[in-house]
C-alpha cells in the first residue's frame, strides 16, 4: 500500500490505481482498467451443422427466395391424419437430405 505517491504506486504493475468512492473510479491499471471499464459478455461460436437449411433467411434476396418463403409459411396443410403423416414425412426427407448436403 501507498499512501500520496502516485509514481511508486503507478510503477507497480499488479496493484490497481484509483481511490473508492468520491475519492476516484476505481480499481485501474493495466488488467484492472480493463476489468473496470468493460463489460464482460457470453459469445458462443460453434458450427451449426444443419446451417444450409438456413440460407432462405440471409441476403442478398430474390424472388425465388420469397416465393418458396411464402410456400412453406403460407401452405396450409390438411389438418387430417393423412396430412400430418404427409408432413412428417417431408420433413424428415428434407432433414436427411439437408445433412447429406452439408456432410458433403
Amino acid at each position: 500500500m501507498t499512501a500520496n505517491d502516485v509514481l511508486v504506486h503507478s510503477f507497480v504493475l499488479h496493484m490497481p490505481f484509483g481511490g473508492v468512492g468520491n475519492s476516484g473510479m476505481g480499481a485501474y491499471h493495466g488488467k484492472h482498467s480493463f476489468d473496470t471499464f468493460s463489460h464482460r459478455r457470453a459469445c458462443l461460436i460453434k458450427d451449426l451443422k444443419m446451417e444450409s437449411t438456413n440460407k432462405l433467411r440471409y441476403p442478398p434476396g430474390s424472388q425465388k427466395k420469397v416465393d418458396l418463403a411464402k410456400f412453406f409459411l403460407l401452405k396450409r396443410f390438411n389438418k387430417g391424419r393423412v396430412g400430418l403423416v404427409i408432413l412428417a414425412v417431408l420433413g424428415i426427407v428434407a432433414a436427411v437430405v439437408a445433412k447429406m448436403v452439408s456432410a458433403g
